[in-house]
C-alpha cells in the first residue's frame, strides 16, 4: 500500500515541478472569458462626472477589490472579474458616496451599473438596493451560463460535457444519450462532436485552456471534474477575436477557495434494484430482446478550500472516485477461450465497468497588489474494461481495456495590473492524454491468435492489436498551450491584443497482435473453417506533430452613446509535420526508414469578428445585438497522421488458406509472398512499401491563405428584461461553410460507369410501400474495377458552377433565464431551423455522390449515394429544453430538467443481389461483387419517435453542528420511463428496424452534499 502511495506521490511531484516551471516562466496562453462591470456616472443634473473612483469588491477576488475611474465621458469599465456577487462603490470628493450591493456577475457577462451622484457631505453614503442586471447591453456573445447554484441543484448526472448539452437549446449530443451518468466517462465527452445550428465542433476549455486532445481537434481529452468547477459558460456564437477556431465553446471556471475554510463531501449511488424495465411489448415485437442493465453507479468526492494566508494565498483541492458497471446485451464470455472456437457461456453475461479517479486543486497567490499567480492541476486515472464501448457484437476477449493514465491538466497563469487601465496576462498549460489499450485478463498474448468468423459475424479469441503491455507504449495525444495578452481599458474603450500558441503531438504507441512467434496475424474462418490468414506490419509507432498552432488577435470594444461596437480581427497559423522515422524490423518486414514530411498542413487564416449591441430602451433593459464572424475549423494532427508514410504504406496483406490437414495452423512459409503449402500468394505484393493508391491531398487543401474549412456566422438577437430577474432572448441565426472538401477517384471518369435500375422490395414501411423502380444507379466498368487514386480536393474545383458543396443553416430561437430573490431559477427555451447540405455535382461518376468533409476521420471514402441534397427540416431540428429549481417549505428544493428532441434518423440500406441487377446492367457487377448497397430512404425524412426525457430531483437540507449543512438528494432520471429507440438496424431485410439501443430505463439515484 505504501509503495502505491509513494509512486503516486512521485508522479504528482514531477507534474507539480513541471507546472511550477511553466507558472513562473509565465509563458503565453489564451485568457478565459471573464465578467465585467461597466456604466456611466452622472451628477443630479445629468452632467457626466469624470474622475469618479469606482470600486468593485467581492469575496470571489483574492485581492478583495478592483478599482477604476470614470473617463471624460463619465464612463468606467472594470474587466477580468471572476463570477460572484459584487458590491460597487462610487466616490468623488464633494459628492455623496453611492454603494450598489448584490450585483451578480457570471462568465462573459458585462453588468451595466450606472450611478447618479448628488452633492453631499463628506461622510454621507447612499446604499442602493436594486435587482442585478440580467441584460448585457455591451457584448454580442450568445451563451448559456450554468451557475454554481444550478450545478449544485439540477439533476445532471456526473456533470459531464453531455450534461451541459441538455441545458443548451439547439446543441446536439452527437447521438449520445447520457441518462443520469449512465454513459460513463467513455461517452460523456463525445458531445464535443455535436452540432449547433448546423455548425460542427465544440471547443472545450478549463479556465480558457483547451481540454481536448490533439487527434482531430474535436476529440475529447481531459475529463472535467465538475466539483472543481464554479461555473460553465456554453458559447454558441458571437465570439470575439480572442476565441480560436470554431464558433462554439464550453468554458469551465475553476473554483479558487476563499478567505474562509470550507469542506465539501459529495456523492451519489444506485444499484440494479433501483432501475425500472422499459422493454415493452412494442419493442419486443420489433425484435428487441435485451436491454442494457446498470448494475451500479457510484461517485464520491471530498474537497477542501480556504486561505493559507488571508487575502494572499488561497487553495482549493480534492479527490474523487467514480465509476459504474453495466451488463452488455447479448455479450457472453467464451467457454472455450484459447482454442480456435467461440462457445458462448450463457451463465456468464459480460459486464463493462469503469473506475475513475481524480486528484487535483488550485492555488491562487496575490504576490503584490499588482501581481497575481494561479496554478491548477488535476491528475486522473481512468479505466474502462471493454474499450470505449461495450456495444460491439464481438466476444469480450476481442475487446481491449482502456486505461487513461495519466489523463491530466496542469496550468499556470500570471496577471499584472501596473495601472488601473492596463492589464497584462500570461500563462502556460499542458493537457496530458495517455491511453493504454491492453488485452483482457483471459487473453494469453503468447498463444492466443485473433480470429474473425464470417458465419458468426464476430471476432473472438484475442483483439487484433493492442498498445503494449502494462503501462508501456501508450497512445499519446498531448497538447501544450501558451498565451500572453495586454488590455488597455478606459470607460469607453476596452482594447485587447494578444497571442496564443499551441503545440501538440500524437504518438500512436506500439501496436501488436498477440499469438506465437510475435503474433502479427489474424485468422479468418467461415463457420469454423479456415479460409484466410492476414499478415500485419506490427509493431510500429506513428508520430505526428502540431508545431505550432499560432493565433494573433486584436479586439476593441467601443461604447458610443447607447451603442457598443465589438470590432476584432484574428490571424491563425497552423503547421504540422511528420518527423523522420526509422522502424525496427518486425516479424514479416525488415527495418524501414521514412523521411520527414513537412507542411501537413500549412494554413494561414484571417478572420474578422464584428458585432454591434444597442441599448434600445436606454435603461439597460432591452438590447439589440448583431454579430458576424468567420471561424476557422477545429484542427488537430489529422492532416499529419494521414500523410505519415507509415499510414500510407501497405500495413497488411491477405493470403488464402486451405487448412487441408485440419490442424488450424497455416502450413506454409508465411514470409514467402508466392503460393506455397496451404497458403495462396500475397494479396498485395507491396506489403510494407508505400501504397501507390493511398489517399493524397491537393496542395490547395493542405496549405494556403484561408484554405482551411471555415464557417461564417451571422446572428441577430433582441434581449429584454421582462420583469425583475427574468430575461427573454429571441433571435435569428444564419451560417454557411466554406472550403468543404470532396474525395475524388482520379483513376476513373464518368464514362467508365454503366447505368442500371433496380426494383425496391415490397415493404409497407418503405416510401410508397416499396415495389418501385429506381434508376440512375451506376457500376464501374470491369476494366476499371479496383483502380483507385483518391485525392482530397476543394469541392468548388470539381463543380462546373464553382460552388462545390453548399452547407447553409437558418435557425430561430427563444430563450429565457430567470433568477428570482426567493431562490427560484429557471432557464431553457425553444430552438428550431433548417440545415441544407447540397452535394449535387459529379465527383468521379455520373451518380451524384456524397462528399465527405474532412472532420478528423482517417477512414473516409466516397460512397455512392442517391440523395445529394440533404435537408434537415424544422421538425428534425426542433428542440425544447427547460430546467429549473423551486424552493419548498422545510428547506427543501424541487428541481428538474426536461428535454424533447427528434428521434433517430431512419435509413433503409438495401443490399441488392447481383442477380437482381444483372438484367438491367447487361452484365454482372464488376469485381465479382455479390451485392450493391442502395439507400432507399432519403436522409432526414423519417424518424423514430421524439425523445422526451424528464429528470427530477427532490432535495432536503439539514443543519449539522451549526456551521454545517447536509443536503440529501433523491434523483429520478427518465421519470416517465421513456423507451425511445436511440439506434436501430438500418439494413433492409428481416432485421430492418430492430432496435439496438434504447433509452436507459427510469433510475433512482441517492446522493447528497455535506458542506462546512
Amino acid at each position: 500500500m505504501m509503495s502505491i502511495i509513494g509512486g503516486r506521490f512521485a508522479r504528482l511531484s514531477v507534474i507539480s515541478l513541471v507546472v511550477g516551471v511553466c507558472l513562473f516562466a509565465a509563458t503565453a496562453w489564451a485568457q478565459a472569458p471573464t465578467g465585467a462591470i461597466a456604466g456611466e456616472v452622472r451628477d443630479d443634473t445629468g452632467g457626466v462626472l469624470p474622475g469618479v473612483t469606482v470600486e468593485a469588491a467581492s469575496p470571489a477576488l483574492i485581492e478583495g477589490v478592483r478599482v477604476a475611474f470614470s473617463d471624460g465621458e463619465g464612463r468606467y469599465n472594470i474587466v477580468n472579474l471572476r463570477p460572484g456577487t459584487y458590491t460597487v462603490t462610487f466616490s468623488l470628493p464633494g459628492f455623496s458616496t453611492i454603494i450598489r450591493e448584490g450585483v451578480e456577475l457570471s462568465t462573459g457577462f458585462t453588468a451595466t451599473i450606472d450611478a447618479d451622484m448628488q452633492v453631499g457631505g463628506i461622510e454621507e453614503t447612499i446604499t442602493v438596493t436594486a435587482a442585478s442586471p440580467v441584460v448585457d447591453v455591451q457584448n454580442v456573445r450568445q451563451q448559456v451560463v450554468v451557475s454554481q447554484a444550478a450545478l449544485e441543484s439540477l439533476p445532471i448526472g456526473q456533470g459531464s460535457t453531455s450534461s451541459f448539452v441538455s441545458l443548451t437549446p439547439g446543441l446536439t449530443d452527437a447521438g449520445r444519450v447520457d441518462v443520469g451518468g449512465s454513459g460513463g466517462h467513455w461517452e460523456s465527452g463525445r458531445a464535443t462532436y455535436g452540432r449547433y445550428h448546423g455548425k460542427h465542433g465544440l471547443r472545450t476549455t478549463m479556465d480558457g485552456m483547451r481540454t481536448q486532445n490533439t487527434g482531430s481537434g474535436q476529440a475529447p481529452g481531459y475529463t472535467i471534474n465538475v466539483h472543481f468547477v464554479e461555473e460553465v459558460a456554453v458559447s454558441t456564437g458571437g465570439i470575439t477575436a480572442e476565441g480560436s477556431s470554431t464558433s462554439m465553446a464550453m468554458n469551465h471556471i475553476v473554483k479558487s477557495g476563499g478567505n474562509a475554510f470550507s469542506l465539501l463531501a459529495a456523492g451519489r449511488f444506485m444499484n440494479q434494484s433501483m432501475q425500472a424495465n422499459n422493454l415493452d411489448d412494442a419493442l419486443i415485437a420489433r425484435g428487441a430482446t435485451t436491454r442494457e442493465k446498470l448494475e451500479n453507479i457510484h461517485d464520491l468526492g471530498v474537497y477542501v478550500g480556504g486561505p493559507i494566508a488571508q487575502d494572499k494565498v488561497w487553495f482549493y483541492g480534492g479527490v474523487r472516485r467514480w465509476g459504474l458497471r453495466r451488463q452488455i446485451p447479448g455479450m457472453f464470455y467464451n467457454k472455450t477461450q484459447g482454442t480456435m472456437f467461440y462457445t458462448p457461456d450463457k451463465s456468464r453475461p459480460v459486464s463493462s465497468h469503469e473506475l475513475n479517479q481524480s486528484y487535483g486543486g488550485r492555488l491562487t497567490y496575490q504576490a503584490t497588489d499588482t501581481n497575481k499567480f494561479g496554478f491548477f492541476m488535476d491528475y486522473q486515472d481512468l479505466y474502462g474494461s471493454h474499450g470505449l464501448s461495450g456495444r460491439v457484437a464481438n466476444a469480450p476477449e476481442a475487446h481491449t481495456t482502456a486505461r487513461l493514465r495519466p489523463s491530466a491538466i496542469v496550468q499556470g497563469t500570471w496577471t499584472g495590473t501596473p495601472t488601473n487601465r492596463l492589464l497584462l496576462e500570461a500563462g502556460g498549460g499542458w493537457m496530458i492524454w495517455h491511453n493504454h489499450a491492453e488485452v483482457q485478463p483471459e487473453v494469453n498474448i503468447a498463444t492466443d491468435i485473433p480470429i474473425q468468423d464470417q458465419g458468426l459475424g464476430m471476432n473472438y479469441n484475442a483483439p487484433t492489436n493492442f498498445r503494449g503491455e502494462g503501462l508501456k507504449d501508450p497512445w499519446v495525444v498531448d497538447r501544450y498551450t501558451e498565451r500572453a495578452s495586454m488590455s488597455y481599458v478606459t470607460g469607453s474603450h476596452n482594447l485587447k491584443v494578444g497571442l496564443q500558441v499551441e503545440q501538440g503531438v500524437i504518438k500512436n504507441g506500439t501496436r501488436q497482435s498477440s499469438g506465437p512467434n510475435g503474433g502479427a496475424l489474424r485468422y479468418r474462418f467461415r463457420n469454423g473453417v479456415p479460409n484466410r490468414v492476414t499478415l500485419y506490419s506490427y509493431p510500429y509507432v506513428e508520430t505526428a506533430k502540431m508545431w505550432p498552432d499560432l493565433g494573433l488577435y486584436a479586439q476593441d470594444q467601443w461604447s458610443i452613446g447607447r451603442a457598443t461596437l465589438n470590432l476584432g480581427v484574428r490571424f491563425d497559423y497552423w503547421n504540422g509535420h511528420v518527423p523522420e522515422q526509422t522502424l525496427a524490423a518486425t516479424r514479416f518486414l525488415p527495418e524501414r526508414h521514412f523521411d520527414r514530411v513537412s507542411n501537413v498542413p500549412n494554413f494561414k487564416d484571417i478572420s474578422p469578428r464584428l458585432g454591434l449591441s444597442y441599448d434600445l430602451s436606454g435603461n439597460g433593459r432591452t438590447a439589440l445585438k448583431i454579430s458576424m464572424g468567420r471561424y476557422a475549423d477545429l484542427t488537430g494532427v489529422f492532416y499529419s497522421q494521414v500523410t505519415d508514410p507509415q499510414r500510407t504504406s501497405i500495413r497488411s496483406t491477405n493470403r488464402s488458406w486451405n487448412d487441408a490437414n485440419g490442424n488450424y495452423i497455416p502450413d506454409c512459409v508465411l514470409t514467402n509472398p508466392v503460393a506455397n503449402g496451404e497458403c495462396g500468394k500475397f494479396s498485395n505484393l507491396n506489403f510494407g512499401q508505400i501504397n501507390p493508391g493511398a489517399i493524397v491531398f491537393d496542395r490547395e487543401v493542405m496549405e494556403g491563405w484561408n484554405a482551411r474549412k471555415a464557417t461564417w456566422d451571422i446572428a441577430t438577437e433582441v434581449q429584454h428584461e421582462v420583469t425583475r430577474g427574468l430575461s427573454l432572448t429571441g433571435g435569428f441565426y444564419h451560417n454557411w461553410d466554406k472550403n468543404l472538401r470532396a474525395l475524388q477517384n482520379t483513376a476513373v471518369s464518368p464514362s467508365d460507369f454503366d447505368p442500371y435500375c433496380i426494383t425496391t422490395p415490397a415493404n409497407a414501411d418503405l416510401p410508397g410501400g416499396g415495389g418501385q423502380e429506381v434508376c440512375g444507379l451506376y457500376d464501374v466498368s470491369p476494366e476499371k474495377f479496383g483502380q483507385s487514386q483518391l485525392v482530397w480536393k476543394q469541392s468548388a474545383t470539381l463543380d462546373p458552377d464553382g460552388n462545390g458543396t453548399q452547407r447553409t443553416s437558418d435557425f430561430f430561437a427563444l430563450r429565457m433565464d430567470g433568477r428570482f430573490q426567493n431562490g427560484m431559477r429557471f432557464g431553457g427555451g425553444i430552438d428550431t431551423g433548417r440545415t441544407v447540405d447540397d452535394n449535387c455535382f459529379i465527383v468521379d461518376n455520373p451518380q451524384k455522390t456524397v462528399v465527405f468533409h474532412i472532420t478528423g476521420s482517417i477512414t473516409d471514402r466516397p460512397v455512392e449515394q442517391r440523395f445529394c441534397r440533404e435537408v434537415q427540416g424544422l421538425a428534425a431540428n426542433m428542440q425544447v429544453k427547460l430546467n429549473g429549481s423551486i424552493p419548498l417549505p422545510g428547506d427543501a428544493t424541487l428541481s428538474m430538467t426536461y428535454v424533447n428532441v427528434a428521434g433517430a434518423n431512419i435509413l433503409g440500406n438495401y443490399a441488392v443481389p447481383n442477380a437482381a441487377i444483372k438484367g438491367s446492367l447487361g452484365r454482372s457487377l464488376s469485381g465479382g461483387k455479390r451485392t450493391a448497397t442502395i439507400p432507399l430512404i432519403e436522409p432526414y425524412t423519417m424518424y423514430e419517435g421524439r425523445r422526451t426525457l424528464l429528470d427530477v430531483r427532490l432535495s432536503k437540507a439539514f443543519n449539522v453542528g451549526g456551521a454545517g449543512r447536509l443536503e440529501a438528494n433523491l434523483d429520478l432520471y427518465n421519470l416517465l420511463n421513456g423507451n425511445t429507440v436511440i439506434a436501430r438496424v438500418n439494413t433492409v431485410g428481416s432485421r430492418w428496424g430492430r432496435p439496438t439501443t434504447i433509452l436507459p430505463a427510469r433510475m433512482l439515484q441517492l446522493g447528497g452534499r455535506l458542506t462546512f
